[in-house]
């Protein structure tokens, strides 16, 4: 009737009717279910008084039993405990009856905890805080099977499974732990199977229906310990004694407790932040060497390991790996930061938090305290503008830009000539010049399309000072330091200096017009992107991207290919100038020529695919012909120039901290308060970096194999890798394990020093898997003497003798051969990228090291790895048995793998494999078709978001990493 009438939206005669039925019959959860949702929103102390009703009717007597409050005179019951004895002697048979401390059985545990979990909520939100923290405290106990008798005994009872001494006694002679306990996320979320057997299986929930039921009540579970623990933390901050444990006000261990229990039943952002700003406030000792608490995580200056600084670190690092756009999670990560020194990594966490919220006032405020600390006052006041406009009654906000508004202006002329004599202050000078350049571009679309001023005159170029000489290109390339085991600093000072030398060179060049280049209009509605390349001809670059020109939609992207080389007449060449919107042979063309083109296409962004690479034409992007340049797939690196504004990449590829502490890489006075010229730190990238959701490398698999390909089945496949496997190896036993490497052999003879058997593919493993060969390539063919050479000399003949080399093969025919291979063991100084992706497209299992954080060409295989693998727990459990966290992990990884892989030949007549590396195999090809990686459409999809943001960005005159 109730429902009848709730479907009829005559609310008020539902609601009646299920008042009636729930005196009736207070055991009849559902319609209690059905009121509180309709009482919940505006009448929440009436749904308050209807749970606590059923409570008192249902409660089972025990000799701990807190006494429930009074309820409104409409709920008298006369004698609820007798009710619920009544209906334990006649359902005592029923599984779990009475196990939650209600006469209701086991089943329907689940039910009565949402409903006290519902009662904790809208008490909170009425204020009622010590009612909502008893009712939070029932709900636990519910789900904990009435194993504890309060909420005090439960921790206690979690701090004697986690602590390292359990029976150490504090100053007040109770049996909690000296010190709170710290334990790293990894540790927090094993809380559960400790504290209830192994399983981790609540004991009040046991009969409660597995699937949604049981998932939603271990949720509310968790969602309950959190909130008491943050009550008890807000009580504790405030210094209120309303929130007590047991007649005790909680301390921090206490509520670290409850929130490592919540983090281990359900894995949340918002317990990991509370967590972590819990922890922060933890006095740091001097130091920290539990190995309780010890992480490996980077040591930052100012943190030490070990300490709640160390921990609260992790907790917010391991939070966004959870939720990446939480903005409290940036926030307070920022604000961590700033705290211990680490002002420039603040900043680029405060402006993570306004990209993932740009309303959210205290991210707003806490970014202009920041930039205005650095001396960026005009970008303080910005920030704080925008704080004021989300929130006018932030008065921290308001207080700020009133300071802002009235700091003294800073003396540019007597910082320019602070330069004087520095060992940097001809590329300082450089820069600025370079940066005023692309002001003057972006001031002169604004005064014209903006604005709407008079658009005619012309925006004057900067110049460099006659002075300022052409440096000497540098002994060793940027292309070298992929297989140079260099530092950070070598690194990005060679990059640098190249791009030093190419804008010098390019900034003198007579063809230069007097003025800047004219912005191109507004998009009208499409962006206009040029891509620039020599490599549109059969090299890999095309292999991956040949079908990315034509995948732009159109009214998002045109596709603008300037070809700086003659076409070879390949099928590649022929595609990308067929699908390409527009396709420009420029390989006869000059510089200015080309330049020209260019500006006259209107390009809004225009895209490296060179880099330091063989053919590049950088001087065409120093000549800064776009509003926005950025670089991607064609160089594994920083470009180290003023002219690049962005990088595509993912965290992966370009860990956060290796980007240069500095990230203003928009305005003119951003190059007066940059101090990283003589910074030894382990940072790299000076572009700002548009990070993706998934893998950023593009690959073209999907489009150019076989049309039949998606058709073949697990067993066809099967079957014909081991036809290829007898055809290319005819003498190999049938329970041969095959490793292989067919990346050039420059990988790896230029990174061992003296010999290849320091670092690539570890040949001294052949030692521990007895039935492994290696098969590499001739590639090229002179790499085949000196390795056999070697190791003979390191591991003797009879494992030299395992090491097969085969004759490079036509592209289709290698990627089919691929399959055949057991393991690819890739090289950790410059990763397998075109070779990855070729390997993983034939479902071919790939170990790899991201041997640097620094290097992104050894952390690509990881980052294209991960691409090919399924979103979700066996991915992510694929990833640790395929990425090596350093060099012996690598080599135990290999032979555990290898040795752990067998071969059985069944009626079918292929071997079918067993093992973990079979497990792996059988993954890529499930996923294969569905994965990020060989998703090319996505990837397009995506990057269309990127230049979308990044052209939003320029026209409002917001810099930063762009995350998708």
């Amino acid at each position: 009737m109730a429902a009848t009438f709730y479907c009829l939206d005559r609310q008020e005669e539902a609601e009646n009717c299920w008042l009636k039925a729930i005196k009736t019959r207070p055991q009849y959860l559902e319609a209690a279910e059905h009121l509180v949702g309709l009482l919940y929103k505006k009448k929440s102390l009436d749904a308050v008084e209807v749970i606590s009703f059923i409570q008192k009717a249902l409660r089972l007597p025990t000799n701990t039993s807190r006494v429930l409050g009074d309820f409104s005179s409409g709920f008298q019951t006369n004698e609820p405990t007798s009710l619920a004895l009544s209906l334990l002697r006649e359902n005592s048979s029923q599984s779990g009856f009475g196990s939650s401390g209600y006469a209701i059985p086991g089943n329907e545990n689940g039910r009565i905890l949402a409903l006290v979990h519902a009662k904790g909520t809208m008490l909170y939100s009425l204020k009622d805080i010590a009612g909502a923290s008893e009712a939070f405290e029932e709900a636990v106990l519910i789900s904990t099977g009435r194993r504890t008798t309060s909420i005090h005994n439960l921790v206690r009872q979690i701090q004697q499974v986690i602590a390292p001494n359990s029976g150490c006694q504090n100053a007040s002679g109770s049996t909690s732990p000296t010190r709170p306990l710290l334990l790293p996320p990894e540790k927090a979320r094993r809380t559960a199977k400790l504290v209830f057997s192994g399983s981790g299986d609540l004991p009040g929930l046991r009969f409660v229906t597995e699937g949604g039921p049981k998932k939603a009540a271990v949720q509310t579970t968790s969602n309950s310990l959190l909130s008491l623990a943050k009550i008890f933390q807000d009580a504790m901050s405030s210094g209120s004694s309303a929130s007590e444990l047991s007649q005790k006000p909680a301390g921090v261990g206490d509520i670290l407790s409850l929130y490592y229990l919540s983090l281990s039943l359900q894995e949340s952002p918002s317990t990991a932040n509370n967590v972590g700003i819990l922890l922060a406030s933890i006095q740091q000792p001097a130091a920290v060497s539990s190995p309780q608490t010890l992480t490996a995580h980077p040591v930052i200056p100012g943190i030490v390991p070990g300490s709640g600084l160390a921990l609260a670190l992790a907790y917010y690092k391991y939070g966004l790996t959870l939720d990446p756009k939480h903005v409290h999670l940036h926030t307070n990560l920022g604000s961590l930061l700033k705290d211990i020194g680490q002002l420039d990594l603040a900043i680029q966490m405060y402006e993570q938090a306004v990209q993932c919220d740009g309303n959210f006032d205290i991210a707003l405020t806490n970014l202009a305290n920041a930039v205005k600390d650095r001396g960026r006052v005009n970008d303080a006041i910005t920030y704080y503008k925008r704080a004021v406009r989300a929130n006018p009654a932030f008065a921290e906000a308001v207080c700020g830009l009133s300071t802002a508004l009235n700091s003294p202006g800073v003396d540019y002329a007597l910082k320019l000539r602070s330069w004087s004599k520095r060992p940097w202050e001809g590329s300082r000078l450089l820069r600025l010049v370079e940066r005023a350049t692309r002001a003057s571009m972006r001031r002169w679309y604004c005064d014209k399309y903006v604005y709407k001023a008079d658009g005619t005159s012309e925006y004057k170029r900067p110049l460099l000072p006659a002075g300022l000489s052409v440096p000497s290109t540098p002994t060793v390339l940027p292309f070298h330091t992929f297989t140079c085991p260099l530092t950070a600093k070598d690194i990005r000072m060679i990059s640098q200096r190249n791009a030093f030398r190419i804008s010098s060179s390019t900034l003198r060049s007579a063809w230069l017009p007097n003025s800047v280049y004219p912005p191109p209009s507004p998009p009208s509605p499409h962006l206009n992107v040029g891509y620039v390349s020599s490599d549109f001809n059969n090299h890999p670059l095309a292999h991956l991207m040949q079908s990315v020109f034509g995948f732009h939609d159109r009214a998002r992207v045109k596709a603008f290919c300037y070809a700086t080389t003659a076409s070879d007449k390949s099928v590649h060449r022929l595609q990308i100038e067929r699908e390409a919107p527009v396709f420009r042979d420029a390989s006869s063309w000059t510089a200015d020529r080309l330049v020209e083109q260019i500006v006259q296409d209107g390009i809004h962004i225009l895209v490296n695919l060179n880099g330091y690479t063989r053919g590049a034409r950088n001087e065409i992007f120093a000549a800064r012909p776009a509003p926005i340049q950025m670089s991607f797939m064609g160089f594994a690196g920083t470009l180290g120039a003023e002219w690049c504004d962005y990088l595509l990449a993912d965290a992966t590829a370009i860990p956060p901290e290796t980007l240069r502490p500095w990230r203003g890489n928009l305005s003119v006075t951003d190059v007066f308060e940059d101090e990283t010229e003589e910074s030894e730190g382990d940072w790299i990238y000076s572009e700002n970096i548009i990070f993706c959701r998934d893998t950023f490398f593009c690959c073209d698999h999907a489009q150019s194999s076989d049309p039949n390909e998606h058709k073949v089945s697990w067993e066809d496949e099967q079957r014909r890798r081991w036809r290829m496997r007898k055809e290319l190896f005819p003498r190999l036993p049938d329970d041969a394990i095959i490793l292989g490497n067919f990346n050039q052999l420059y990988k790896a003879c230029h990174t061992c020093s003296p010999t290849v058997l320091r670092d690539f593919p570890r040949i001294t493993m052949l030692t521990f898997v007895p039935k492994a060969i290696l098969w590499l390539l001739r590639f090229p063919e002179l790499g085949e003497t000196n390795l056999k050479r070697t190791a003979k000399a390191w591991a003797g003949d009879e494992v030299a003798d395992r090491i097969i080399f085969t004759d490079v093969a036509p592209k289709n025919q290698h990627i089919s051969r691929a399959r055949v291979c057991d393991l690819f063991l890739d090289t950790p100084e410059c990763n397998a990228h075109t070779t990855a992706a070729d390997i993983l497209w034939s479902s071919t299992p790939l170990l790899t090291l991201p041997r640097y954080p620094y290097k992104m060409c050894s952390r690509m295989a990881a980052s294209i790895l991960k691409g090919a693998l399924p979103d979700g727990p066996e991915g992510m459990q694929a990833a640790k048995d395929l990425i090596a966290g350093s060099e012996e992990e690598y080599e135990q990884f290999a032979i555990k793998l290898a040795n752990g892989l067998s071969h059985h030949v069944g009626h079918g007549g292929y071997g079918e494999g067993k093992g973990r590396l079979a497990e792996l195999r059988k993954l890529l090809w499930d996923s294969k078709w569905s994965c990020a990686l060989f998703d090319t459409r996505r990837w397009v999809a995506d990057l269309e978001r990127a230049y979308a943001e990044a052209w939003r960005r320029w026209v409002a005159g917001e810099g930063g990493d762009i995350h998708l």
